[in-house]
C-alpha cells in the first residue's frame, strides 16, 4: 500500500514540477485499478486519466508495460506527463511479476499470455476510460518494450509502438555467438526467484541455460519470444515504431536492433546513445529530462494523437557518438550503412615490447604467434551491468581501465601508434586471425580500448565468442564482429586490442584448466582488425 500511495504521489507531483496545470487548468488523475485478462488472471494497473475530460470525449490511448519486476508504478512519471499531453495511460504489471502478483499468473518472458494481456489492457482503456480504440499507442521499458513490440504485430489496434531498452531476438540475446550471456541471465533468473511466479516452462529454459544445453526447445522458447518471428505481421499491421536502444547494451546489445530496423518496412525512428540497459530511461523515470522520453512524448503526438501523420514520417536512424572528450553531437542517417564512408585496416604483429604488446601495423606482419592460457583476467572487462556504464549516460566518460596491468600471460594485446587526427568510428569493427587451441572447447573476449597520453584505457566495444567442437592442435581462422558502436577516438589516442580468456559478464564460459591458445598469422593469411569510419 505504501509503494502504491508513493507511486501516485510521486506523479502528482512531477505534474506541479512541471508546471503541468494552472490554477484554472483540471489537473491530470492516477488511480489503482485491477484489470481482468481474458483467463480471469488479474493485472495491477495504475490509470492516468486527463484533467479537462468532457462527456462524450475520445481521447487517444496509451498501454504501457511495466519492466521486469518494475511494477504499474514504475512509468508514473512518463505516463503522468501523457496524460498532461491529453492521452488515457494505463500503465501495468506484466503478469508473474512483482510482490502483489496474481499467482495465477506465471511469467511468460513475452510469451501469447503477455500480448493477449497488452490487448486486454487496451479493451479496459476503451470500454471503461472512453479511448478511441483508432488512436492507441503501446509503450515499454526493458520487459515491457519486447511486449509492446510483439503485440503490435498482434493487436491491429496499436497505431504506434516505443521500445525503450528491449529486445527483438531472446535466443540472440541469450547466446552471443555461442556464449552464455551470464551476468544478464543470472540477474533475470535470481530476480524470478525473488519476485516473480515463475512457471516450470522458465525453470527448465534457465535450467538449460546454466547447464547449456542449447535445445530445440530452448530456441523455440526464445524464438516464440522474439519480435523477429512477428516481422511480417507486424510489417502487415504498419505501426509506426521508435525504437531507443544503448550502445554498450549487455543484455541486448544493439547489432539485433540495427538489423530489426533495416528489416522494418513501416514509418519507424532508432535512438543509439551512451550507455547499457535503461541507462537512458533511469533519470526520465525519476522526474528529470530525458532525451529518450521528450522523444517518446513527440512520437505519440505525431502517430497516435493525429494519425494522419504516420505514413509520412518515413525512416530516421539518430546516434550520439561516444569519445573520452570533443565533439558528441547527434548524428541522423536513412540506414545504419550511410554512417560508414570508409575504413582502416590495421594488421597484427608479433610482440614488439617488454610488456608483451604486439602491433598494429598498417602493412601485413606474418610469420608471428603468441601464446596465452586460462587466468582470471578482470584489467580487460566491459564493465558491470548497467551501473558502470552510468558515468557515461551522466557524464560523458567511456568506461575506463588500466590496460598496463593487462596480464599478457592470459591476454593477447596488439597495440597501434598515436591517432594523427580524429578518428571516428561507425559501425562494427572486424578481426581476423588464426588460432590454434589445445582442447576442443574454448573461449575468447575479444575488447577494443581507446589508450589515452595517460596510458587509462576507455572501452570502445567488444564480443565474445565460445566453440566446443575445435580439432586440439588444428589452426582455425576467427573471424569476429565486434559490436556496432560509434566512438570519437582523439588525437594522439592509441587503439589496444586485447583477446582474453576471462569475462566476469561471460563467467560461465571457460577454457579447460590446462589449456592454451595460439594466435598468429600465416604468410598466405594475414591477421587484421578492420576499423569502420567516417
Amino acid at each position: 500500500m505504501l509503494r502504491r500511495l508513493l507511486a501516485v504521489a510521486l506523479a502528482s507531483c512531477v505534474v506541479l514540477c512541471l508546471g503541468a496545470a494552472s490554477a484554472s487548468a483540471a489537473l491530470p488523475t492516477a488511480k489503482w485499478v485491477t484489470i481482468p485478462s481474458d483467463d480471469g488472471v488479474r493485472l495491477k494497473a495504475i490509470v492516468f486519466m486527463p484533467g479537462n475530460i468532457k462527456p462524450g470525449d475520445k481521447p487517444p490511448g496509451i498501454a504501457f508495460a511495466a519492466a521486469w519486476n518494475g511494477g504499474a508504478e514504475q512509468n508514473s512519471v512518463p505516463s503522468m506527463q501523457l496524460a498532461r499531453k491529453g492521452y488515457v495511460v494505463v500503465s501495468y504489471t506484466t503478469r508473474g511479476t512483482g510482490i502483489d502478483t496474481d499467482k495465477r499468473g506465471f511469467v511468460e518472458m513475452g510469451g501469447p499470455k503477455d500480448i493477449m494481456d497488452m490487448s486486454a489492457i487496451i479493451d479496459w482503456m476503451v470500454t471503461q476510460r472512453g479511448a478511441d480504440p483508432d488512436r492507441i499507442g503501446a509503450a515499454g521499458i526493458s520487459y515491457g518494450a519486447g511486449i509492446a513490440l510483439m503485440a503490435s504485430g498482434v493487436d491491429k489496434r496499436i497505431k504506434s509502438v516505443v521500445s525503450m531498452s528491449g529486445w527483438t531476438d531472446l535466443g540472440r540475446a541469450l547466446f552471443p555467438n555461442e556464449t552464455r550471456n551470464s551476468w544478464p541471465g543470472f540477474i533475470l533468473w535470481a530476480s524470478a526467484k525473488q519476485a516473480s511466479n515463475e512457471s516450470p516452462e522458465f525453470n527448465e529454459v534457465f535450467n538449460q541455460f546454466f547447464q547449456f544445453r542449447k535445445s530445440e526447445e530452448t530456441l523455440a522458447f526464445a524464438r516464440g519470444r522474439s519480435a523477429i518471428s512477428y516481422l511480417d505481421r507486424i510489417n502487415a499491421n504498419r505501426p509506426a515504431i521508435m525504437m531507443s536502444q544503448n550502445w554498450n547494451e549487455l543484455a541486448f546489445p544493439p547489432d539485433q536492433f540495427l538489423d530489426f530496423y533495416e528489416d522494418l518496412q513501416v514509418p519507424r525512428r532508432l535512438y543509439l546513445r551512451p550507455g547499457d540497459h535503461v541507462g537512458q530511461e533511469t533519470m526520465g523515470l525519476l522526474g528529470q529530462w530525458s532525451p529518450v522520453f521528450s522523444r517518446m512524448y513527440r512520437w505519440f503526438d505525431q502517430t497516435v494523437r493525429d494519425p494522419s501523420q504516420r505514413e509520412s514520417l518515413g525512416q530516421q536512424i539518430e546516434i550520439q557518438p561516444r569519445a573520452p572528450y570533443g565533439d558528441r553531437r547527434e548524428e541522423t542517417y536513412t540506414n545504419w550503412s550511410d554512417a560508414t564512408t570508409g575504413t582502416k585496416r590495421w594488421h597484427l604483429g608479433a610482440v614488439m615490447n617488454k610488456k608483451g604488446d604486439g602491433g598494429l601495423a598498417d602493412a601485413p606482419q606474418t610469420e608471428w604467434s603468441t601464446t596465452i592460457k586460462p587466468g582470471l583476467n578482470v584489467v580487460n572487462h566491459v564493465g558491470g551491468p548497467i551501473v558502470s556504464h552510468l558515468t557515461e549516460v551522466w557524464w560523458g566518460r567511456p568506461v575506463w581501465s588500466e590496460p598496463k596491468y593487462i596480464d599478457r600471460k592470459t591476454s593477447a594485446t596488439w597495440l597501434s601508434g598515436p591517432m594523427t587526427d580524429w578518428v571516428r568510428m561507425r559501425g562494427s569493427a572486424k578481426v581476423h586471425v588464426t588460432v590454434t587451441p589445445t582442447h576442443a572447447k574454448g573461449f575468447l573476449n575479444l575488447v577494443l580500448w581507446s589508450i589515452g597520453n595517460n596510458n587509462s584505457g576507455r572501452h570502445i566495444t567488444h564480443a565474445p565468442i565460445t566453440w566446443r567442437n575445435r580439432t586440439p592442435g588444428k589452426p582455425f581462422t576467427l573471424d569476429l564482429e565486434l559490436r556496432p558502436n560509434a566512438y570519437n577516438i582523439p588525437p594522439g589516442h592509441r587503439l589496444l586490442l586485447a583477446a582474453s580468456t576471462f569475462e566476469p559478464n561471460y563467467y560461465l564460459e571457460r577454457n579447460p584448466p590446462g589449456s592454451t591458445l595460439t594466435f598468429s598469422s600465416p604468410a598466405g593469411d594475414p591477421s587484421w582488425i578492420d576499423l569502420p569510419t567516417r
